[in-house]
């Protein structure tokens, strides 16, 4: 699926949670990311970033089977790698915050009353673009450096799992992978560096 068909179907689902007349379901959620990257020129030295996620969703029922979920969600991600600094092999490591604004646009299939497959799109907005030096053999250490290198734009794929409880509590987990790059083509060069989160996520639906 190309950016432009995530993007559209993005936006139908949304609009149909706005502008349906069946009752909304709203509740709100939070949980731990464990985000990283896959693809680029620095796949074999990237490690993950723990963070977290919180924000708010809404829920309608299409079928006894099916509903749709659209959601707002901060979300911390990005990526720690190495990289040398001196001839004689020492290295530093280095930690790439990239935090989003997300929209998801969730199909949920009910499997039983209180179990449910999620999959959809889901549209990102970063809104910070930052990488901190977090330990060096030269004695430098938590510097950090807002950079202008990464997309403003992130389009993932998402699909989970999620467990509600009759009383509204839920839990869930979730993988997400992006579409295009995180970072800016430089000199005419596209970089294949995408996300890739894992989320545990619980949260309460009324």
């Amino acid at each position: 699926m190309n950016k432009n068909s995530i993007v559209i179907t993005a936006l139908m689902l949304l609009s149909y949670i706005g502008f349906s007349q069946e009752p909304v379901h709203i509740g709100f959620k939070g949980g731990v990311n464990f985000a990283s990257v896959v693809g680029g020129d620095r796949e074999e030295s990237v490690f993950g970033r723990v963070g977290f996620h919180a924000g708010f969703l809404a829920e309608f029922y299409v079928s006894r089977s099916f509903s749709i979920q659209g959601e707002v969600l901060f979300s911390e991600q990005g990526y720690r790698y190495e990289e040398d600094v001196n001839d004689d092999g020492s290295k530093e490591e280095l930690q790439v915050n990239l935090n989003y604004i997300n929209f998801p646009a969730m199909i949920k299939y009910y499997i039983t009353d209180n179990f449910t497959a999620v999959l959809g799109p889901q549209l990102g907005v970063n809104v910070q673009g930052q990488q901190e030096i977090i330990n060096s053999p030269i004695g430098a250490g938590n510097e950090r450096e807002d950079l202008d290198l990464f997309n403003v734009i992130d389009f993932s794929g998402v699909l989970g799992l999620e467990y509600k409880s009759d009383d509204g509590f839920f839990g869930q987990v979730r993988y997400s992978i992006g579409a295009i790059s995180v970072l800016k083509s430089i000199d005419g060069l596209s970089n294949d560096t995408r996300n890739s989160v894992f989320q545990i996520a619980g949260g309460f639906r009324f």
